[in-house]
């Protein structure tokens, strides 16, 4: 995994890591392949042109050596309508070291994924992370984070407390990535919006076992660094 030089972002010096996945497809053809692929969230849709049932390819990236990644996301029913937000905690091994989903009401999706972001670099910092990737499908709060977009009045104060929270980090790097390989935060996130009370599961074994299909199959596809 090539990265890039660093560019700075306000006061603090931030590392955008472009992360480019080849993106391609594979074919099923049967609605028992497609329904099952569906239950565990895993990204696939019927190409009207061909009748064909196609799966996405992207494939979520496992981190360097001795480095820590989080995965956040947020959703909202409606935008605004029910939202929550969560995030995935893992190491350079591709274990699984934590995740939180976070119940946030009627909100924006914006917000949703701000919050999700905080959230997240919350979980990380209570996990003793010190040197952390932080990744997530919002290209908007990876913009602001980076310096290149000013987030809106209604999300400010959570970038602005992002930020404290990653100057607490040895070394930070953010990047954007695509839903489909954004499966595990996204499952949190909208596991958040069905929930009344803040989840964290701080074990693989305590993990539905929906979300331990999703853990698995983001593992199994993952892309080495």
């Amino acid at each position: 995994m090539i990265l890039t030089p660093l560019r700075w972002c306000g006061r603090r010096k931030y590392n955008c890591v472009e992360n480019v996945m080849a993106r391609g497809e594979h074919y099923y053809n049967n609605k028992e392949d497609f329904d099952s692929l569906k239950s565990r969230n895993i990204p696939a849709y019927m190409d009207t042109n061909t009748n064909q049932i196609k799966r996405s390819m992207c494939s979520w990236s496992f981190p360097p050596n001795a480095w820590f990644k989080a995965n956040f996301d947020g959703v909202a029913k409606g935008n605004p309508g029910p939202a929550g937000c969560g995030g995935v905690i893992w190491n350079g091994a591709g274990f699984y070291i934590g995740a939180v989903a976070f119940p946030l009401g009627i909100q924006t999706n914006n917000l949703a994924e701000a919050m999700g972001t905080l959230q997240t670099i919350k979980l990380a910092y209570n996990l003793s992370v010190k040197v952390l990737w932080l990744e997530g499908d919002s290209k908007n709060i990876i913009n602001c984070l980076l310096g290149k977009h000013q987030p809106s009045w209604m999300i400010k104060n959570i970038i602005d407390s992002v930020r404290e929270f990653l100057e607490g980090f040895d070394k930070c790097y953010i990047s954007h990535e695509y839903r489909e390989s954004n499966m595990c935060a996204n499952w949190a996130a909208n596991e958040a919006v069905q929930s009344e009370q803040i989840k964290i599961w701080n074990s693989e074994a305590e993990l539905p076992h929906v979300a331990h299909d999703i853990l698995i199959y983001e593992i199994y596809h993952g892309k080495q660094g």
